[in-house]
């Protein structure tokens, strides 16, 4: 096993999807707020003429966001397809939503590595979570930035494993 391995490299693929995440989210959580809150302040009679209030950086973060998840997941399968073809024996999946494709389990010494790198990413969520929820008590913000936190819980998460993972593969 190599630095180069996908599964190796998985959670930066994480990482990178959470932030493309992170800008498309910002535009999603205005145009909600827009649709169900306050559509009516989007437009404005200023003498006589309607004048459309337009909320640029959340309409391009929307576009932005889609054109980016557009380009990750065309590089996502084109790599994951690259990887089947290079190790017949050790096959991924684009998507499972049973076992994260990170999890290296082909021998001993690889899931002790894996069993070290979920233990530290769960002492990080049992620390990481009451923070969150602290936060949601006290302040009163954006329900943007309570996703924004999150998306940084997971974006940890994924750093922690991968770091990890690279100590074990330096050795």
């Amino acid at each position: 096993m190599n630095k180069s391995d996908l599964r190796v490299q998985f959670p930066l693929w994480n990482i990178a999807l959470w932030i493309i995440l992170m800008i498309w989210t910002y535009g999603v959580v205005y145009a909600v707020d827009m649709l169900l809150i306050d559509f009516k302040g989007v437009f404005e009679n200023v003498n006589g003429v309607l004048i459309i209030n337009w909320h640029v950086p959340e309409i391009l973060s929307i576009y932005i966001g889609l054109l980016l998840s557009i380009i990750f997941f065309i590089a996502y399968f084109i790599r994951i397809k690259q990887h089947n073809k290079e190790n017949p024996t050790n096959k991924l999946v684009g998507i499972s939503f049973l076992k994260p494709s990170e999890f290296l389990e082909d021998d001993e010494m690889l899931r002790q590595v894996t069993e070290k790198a979920t233990k530290n990413v769960y002492v990080m969520y049992s620390h990481g979570l009451p923070l969150i929820i602290f936060f949601l008590i006290v302040f009163d913000t954006s329900r943007y930035v309570y996703i924004l936190l999150l998306f940084l819980l997971l974006i940890i998460h994924n750093a922690l494993f991968y770091r990890e993972i690279r100590k074990f593969l330096r050795g």
